[in-house]
């Protein structure tokens, strides 16, 4: 069962949000290409410090909608986190997939080295969140870059599914 699917393909969705709290208005955005290259020849969301320019500081959250009424799991099932990205490491940025726990925000992995080998080779990262199952769950993904000009982050086909477990 699939309870979050978002391929961007019809631009940034308004259930989603974005913070910009970086000191100007560089932020996440949706694009078809970037240097005639794209994840999956479709639109997708990027944050580019490398576009932003010099001294330029990013921190960057783009946040999923929360997932309320998610149904219970029996104990085959598990509640899976999935989406295709390419970050452009470079130096002093990072990435961040964070989920909020009902409380507070945790993180689930930090980036500091490329992911994918470019845009048109991306990777696809899978997480088991079922331990996170709350009424108010949320997904961040945070970029920071304290004005390093630094590449960028690049983000696709964000899904959150309810998986029969491997035995």
């Amino acid at each position: 069962m699939i309870l979050l699917d978002e391929d961007f393909n019809d631009g940034f969705p308004s259930e989603w949000s974005i913070d910009n709290d970086g000191n100007t208005d560089d932020t996440w955005k949706c694009i078809t290409e970037r240097g005639g290259e794209s994840l999956d020849g479709t639109p997708f969301m990027i944050v580019d410090s490398d576009d932003a320019g010099s001294g330029v500081d990013l921190e960057e959250e783009m946040i999923t909608p929360k997932l309320i009424n998610i149904p219970e799991l029996s104990p085959e099932q598990s509640l899976i986190l999935s989406f295709t990205h390419y970050f452009n490491y470079s130096y002093y940025d990072e990435a961040k997939i964070m989920i909020f726990n009902g409380s507070n925000w945790i993180t689930l992995k930090t980036y500091s080295s490329d992911q994918g080998s470019s845009l048109s080779s991306p990777t696809e990262e899978t997480f088991d969140i079922t331990d996170y199952i709350n009424d108010e769950l949320q997904i961040s993904f945070l970029y920071y870059d304290e004005g390093t000009w630094a590449w960028y982050w690049a983000v696709d086909n964000v899904k959150i599914e309810i998986v029969d477990s491997e035995i």
